[in-house]
């Protein structure tokens, strides 16, 4: 795995490496992990190995290895619109990742044993919402954790039509992909990295029956899909291409569900005119990958300040945030 090869001094140097080494494939992926400072998660007298290719453990707070969060969301293939689930959701850091991929209109929900690391999750969720950057450059679905044990039988493989499973199985982390063909539906297995993982805390006699009952997921208000597209559109005035590549990468995907072999290549290849595509550096390569993946920079707080809205509004859509 990434071990030494992929630690670095900072969070971008950390996402540089990973780049390098292939576990972050996708320029989009780039992205969201530069977006995301793992150190924001990591107690603070621990936040020296923030950066380290390597799980952390402190109590009943655990984070895995950077490079297999990169595997397992390469492995999910999540856009905008989708449902994340994550069991054992822990510090929130990867569903907060999620949660730059699925955008407003997502559904991003967490279950985790422990209810010390849930409330630790809120709280690293809160401080996110309130000083991030990333909520400028990103829609966002916001994650719910809440506490409680899943048992798995064989109807948990039972995803939805085109449903993707990621999970640790006997040492290797595992893509179980659900896909629909003209024959029907087909259930396909690629091993995606070896990981070792703690044991599955299985539930006991007494809460095996329980139900973890999810939040649900109300449908956004009228106010808040105004916010949605005025933030949208800001992004776009102020020459934040990011909103744009995560509408490209719908247009892939849905091309590849709905189109022919010959048809699917017309339509990418004037896809592709639209989208900056990286070149990928020789493995020898000291190039710098920041300048491969370039993070993209916007100003919404000072475009929501210059708008001519009643400062109640301009709170709305700030999200509440000090200007």
């Amino acid at each position: 795995m990434g071990g030494v090869l992929c630690t670095g001094k900072d969070n971008d140097e950390l996402v540089d490496n990973l780049i390098q080494e292939k576990y972050i494939r996708t320029s989009l992926l780039a992205l969201v992990f530069r977006a995301v400072d793992r150190a924001h998660y990591f107690a603070e007298d621990h936040k020296e190995r923030a950066y380290q290719d390597t799980a952390w453990k402190f109590g009943n707070l655990h984070l895995s290895s950077p490079c297999i969060y990169a595997e397992v969301l390469e492995g999910l293939h999540l856009r905008a619109g989708l449902s994340f689930l994550n069991i054992g959701s822990g510090t929130g850091y990867l569903s907060t990742l999620s949660g730059l991929l699925l955008g407003s209109n997502g559904i991003n929900h967490g279950i985790e044993l422990h209810e010390d690391v849930v409330e630790y999750a809120r709280k690293k969720l809160q401080d996110f919402m309130e000083s991030s950057p990333a909520i400028d450059m990103f829609s966002f679905c916001q994650p719910s954790f809440v506490t409680g044990k899943l048992s798995f039988a064989e109807s948990s493989l039972d995803q939805g039509p085109g449903g993707i499973l990621v999970m640790p199985i006997r040492g290797q982390l595992m893509q179980i992909k659900r896909c629909v063909t003209e024959g029907g539906v087909q259930i396909k297995q690629k091993t995606l990295l070896p990981v070792a993982f703690a044991p599955l805390i299985l539930p006991d006699e007494k809460t095996k029956n329980e139900i973890c009952e999810l939040p649900m997921k109300s449908p956004n208000t009228l106010q808040e899909l105004c916010r949605f597209a005025i933030r949208h559109c800001l992004r776009l005035n102020f020459g934040n291409k990011l909103d744009r590549v995560l509408e490209t990468q719908m247009l892939i995907e849905d091309a590849q569900s709905t189109a022919g072999a010959g048809m699917l290549l017309l339509r990418k290849r004037k896809i592709d005119r639209k989208v900056p595509q990286a070149k990928r550096p020789k493995q020898d390569s000291q190039q710098n990958t920041s300048s491969l993946f370039p993070a993209y920079k916007c100003n919404m707080v000072g475009s929501i300040a210059s708008l001519p809205l009643p400062h109640s509004l301009k709170s709305f859509l700030n999200y509440g945030r000090q200007f």
